[in-house]
């Protein structure tokens, strides 16, 4: 649990109280992201081609960023030992 720190007297740390907003938040988080991916997702499916194209030109750039750093930090590392 994250809780915000405030001097409560010399020398003694406190946290502060937390709001009920905060709660609500923490409870209900989760299920938005859920909710936000499914709504995602949907639009993925009925986009066209033409409009999915910049997002897969991305990936495609992020996917050989990655390739290209795994192999350069495949050399430095020690292979695994065998048990």
């Amino acid at each position: 649990m994250m809780m915000m720190r405030a001097s409560c007297t010399v020398g003694i740390k406190c946290y502060k109280m937390m709001s009920c907003l905060i709660y609500t938040y923490r409870a209900t988080v989760l299920r938005v992201r859920q909710e936000n991916m499914k709504v995602l997702a949907e639009k993925w499916k009925n986009m066209s081609d033409e409009r999915k194209r910049p997002y897969e030109m991305q990936a495609q750039c992020d996917a050989r960023r990655y390739q290209t750093e795994v192999q350069s930090t495949s050399i430095h590392r020690p292979p695994p030992k065998l048990l």
